[in-house]
């Protein structure tokens, strides 16, 4: 069917936003039904009893809830998991981990484990880190770990440094290794340091990516010590050294 009146939409999401927060079974039970009539808008009303569910605390309470959403077929339920986990996880990240490790549903599982190490991150973003490491390797891990380690890189990249030292070099960890060689701190202090860093990144395009945001900031810094290490250094090899020439846009 086509998408409900906006006005009847608009005033829908306030009610359910509102009753969500002390009659979540009730608010449910509204938006399953104007789903079943407006398909299209199915998530934005569950989203908004949601919103009122969660506000109440009763995050276990929309965990059971959202298996009976009424949802047109195909379309995934991550936006909702990803709100959940997004509230939850500033106040019960562990907990809210949990929950969504039982999840099957790959994409819903993925997204919200991005959606978690977000807000994991807010309250304690090494605790965080330290969950996204422990996951199996593959792209759950490599995608939690890049959002719990995001801004922490950006004002810790030595804390964070320190915290990559624990473990063993995986294709995984490469874009927060990028994060930690390439940060302004790093590379304004030390741009030798943030190359070693980089030569440690696994994935060759990544590593190359890395090379050059920290060639670009040490050459806009100290233009003829960075191009002398470009030209003469023997940590590059010749395919890297060439490679960014080409991408640092510098002739013979």
């Amino acid at each position: 069917e086509a998408p409900g009146d906006l006005t009847e939409l608009t005033l829908i999401d306030a009610v359910l936003s509102v009753s969500g927060k002390t009659a979540p079974a009730l608010a449910w039970a509204c938006a399953t039904d104007f789903a079943r009539q407006h398909p299209y808008d199915a998530q934005s009303v569950y989203v908004s009893a949601l919103r009122g569910i969660l506000y109440a605390g009763n995050y276990e309470t929309a965990t059971r809830l959202i298996r009976d959403a009424t949802l047109p077929t195909g379309e995934g339920r991550y936006d909702l998991t990803s709100l959940i986990v997004s509230e939850w996880g500033r106040y019960d990240p562990q907990k809210a981990a949990a929950w969504l490790l039982t999840l099957s549903d790959g994409s819903d599982r993925r997204q919200g484990l991005i959606s978690l190490g977000q807000s994991w991150a807010e309250v304690d973003a090494q605790q965080a880190a330290d969950f996204a490491a422990s996951l199996p390797p593959g792209q759950e891990r490599q995608s939690m770990l890049n959002t719990a380690v995001d801004q922490w890189a950006i004002g810790h990249p030595d804390q964070v440094g320190e915290w990559l030292l624990r473990y063993q070099q995986h294709p995984d960890f490469d874009q927060v290794v990028a994060a930690v060689a390439s940060s302004q701190h790093v590379v304004g202090r030390d741009p030798l340091l943030a190359i070693s860093w980089a030569d440690t990144i696994i994935d060759y395009d990544v590593r190359l990516q890395t090379l050059a945001r920290i060639m670009d900031r040490w050459i806009t810094r100290d233009d003829e010590t960075a191009k002398n290490f470009l030209l003469t250094s023997p940590e590059l090899t010749p395919e890297t050294r060439a490679d960014l020439r080409r991408r640092l846009q510098l002739g013979d």
